[in-house]
């Protein structure tokens, strides 16, 4: 077996995701060129998009997978892929919820790009199952992000901030779906901690004006009962 295997599995696959991106493109560019009356869809420009960025992630891989050994620092991208397990809601009141079973912290390019493999496209499918027919991008949003976990347990890391790329990739990769162009520049993140026995991690997007009536559904929370 050749000794760079998995870079090279890794590369098909790029070019493969990169030949979808361009097969997607090119179709709705001669659907829209054929007749002025034909709209973009922005749903397959997004299809698109994650194809590209599956694309990049790939490269990458195969990058990591051709360094010499004394060069790879697998630190903190050996996490379990159960820890991507999540469900996913949407209520007509608020916006939308997601629940996640405990994040990895990561803190390096490589992780990251580990966690938008293993995501990135899982959560796009989701969404679009959720999300009701004719449902409108919001323009203007807050984004809670709850972390629970024992005040004394095994696991008491804060994923307050965008230091844990973990997040950030979260947020990354969800908020493009669910809002309009450049939302991110008008929203207000909230990194909360909840002490309780719950082992998992969750993320609100609220729709801004509707913050109290998110806080009146989730009063088990204390920054939910804080605000009412």
């Amino acid at each position: 077996m050749n000794l760079d295997y998995e870079a090279i599995e890794h590369l098909k696959l790029a070019l493969s995701r990169l030949s979808k991106a361009k097969r997607l493109l090119q179709n709705e560019l001669m659907k829209v060129e054929s007749c002025n009356n034909n709209r973009l869809s922005r749903s397959v420009i997004e299809e698109s998009y994650v194809a590209a960025i599956d694309t990049l992630n790939s490269i990458s891989f195969a990058l990591e997978d051709i360094k010499s050994v004394g060069q790879n620092d697998l630190s903190d991208v050996s996490f379990d892929k159960t820890l991507f397990d999540f469900e996913s809601s949407y209520d007509e009141n608020f916006g939308l919820q997601f629940k996640f079973s405990r994040l990895p912290n990561l803190k390096t390019s490589r992780g990251i790009s580990r966690l938008a493999e293993c995501f990135i496209i899982e959560i796009g499918e989701k969404i679009l199952t959720i999300i009701p027919r004719g449902y409108q991008k919001m323009d203007d949003i807050d984004t809670i992000f709850v972390s629970h976990f024992l005040k004394n347990g095994h696991h008491q890391s804060h994923y307050f901030n965008n230091d844990n790329l973990a997040i950030k990739s979260i947020l990354d990769a969800i908020v493009p779906l669910v809002c309009v162009d450049d939302a991110t520049r008008y929203c207000d993140n909230f990194y909360l901690s909840q002490h309780d026995m719950n082992k998992f991690s969750e993320l609100y997007i609220v729709r801004k004006g509707c913050t109290k009536a998110w806080a009146a559904a989730h009063k088990e929370l204390d920054f939910a009962r804080a605000i009412i």
